[in-house]
């Protein structure tokens, strides 16, 4: 069972197709967890697991990033590190007061209201963390030691995760070419 197995869960969000006209553009949400077998040369994905959707309201990367994350959050509740390359989700995530009214009443309140609320019960003992890690790094740096592995790992898997997310809810073609 890899939700038993695993406590480390990436998140991101992906933009729609450039071909599709941006009014009718999906943007998708995604995240993934691993467990991998690590020795001293080599490693090997042993277990994943990845969640894609599209997301409701406005269609905006940032959001669809905030919504992968709320996502992890209510369906992964054993997760201890929510990992994520998306500075606008991993800023606001920790506000507390006055920054997370601003947010909650901002262009993106809806979703931000039931992130916090959803953030707010998954970290009750404030043990939880949910770090910003660098985006789109290579596996060399990995293994040099310059990033540490999981975090990589589940962020490459929940960068293709939204990638499928944006991609499978696009207008079919010949809805964009009656257009």
């Amino acid at each position: 069972d890899i939700v038993g197995s695993s406590t480390i869960v990436g998140s991101d969000g992906a933009g729609g197709e450039r071909l599709v006209p941006s009014h009718m553009r999906r943007v998708g949400s995604g995240a993934a967890m691993a467990t991998v077998e690590q020795s001293d040369d080599r490693f090997a994905l042993k277990d994943m697991a990845m969640l894609f959707t599209s997301i409701d309201g406005r269609q905006t990367v940032p959001r669809a990033e905030t919504a992968a994350g709320q996502r992890v959050i209510e369906a992964i509740p054993e997760a201890t590190e929510l990992h994520s390359d998306a500075q606008y989700f991993v800023s606001c995530i920790e506000l507390q007061g006055a920054g997370r009214l601003q947010r909650s009443h901002g262009p993106n309140g809806d979703i931000w209201q039931d992130t916090y609320d959803a953030y707010d019960q998954w970290d009750q003992a404030g043990t939880k963390v949910v770090p910003k890690v660098a985006e789109h790094q290579s596996l060399e740096k990995v293994l040099t030691g310059e990033l540490p592995l999981m975090p990589w790992v589940v962020n490459r898997l929940a960068d293709l995760a939204a990638g499928l997310g944006a991609h499978f809810h696009q207008p079919r073609p010949a809805v964009v070419r009656q257009y």
